[in-house]
């Protein structure tokens, strides 16, 4: 599916959600933003993760 999403459509950005945080979904992935996000103040901090190739 997400091959579908490169080739296909273009896509730069797909969005992760907390349940697909698996080894396999990730190792696609060369850069990758978590976002967190306090919902008790109007504020979210961006945390960048950046995986290297051996």
């Amino acid at each position: 599916m997400f091959d579908l999403y490169v080739s296909e459509l273009k896509r730069k950005l797909i969005i992760l959600t907390p349940k697909s945080h698996e080894n396999t979904y990730l190792d696609r992935f060369t850069k990758a933003f978590v976002v967190q996000h306090d919902p008790t103040i109007p504020q979210s901090k961006v945390v960048g993760i950046v995986k290297t190739m051996v």
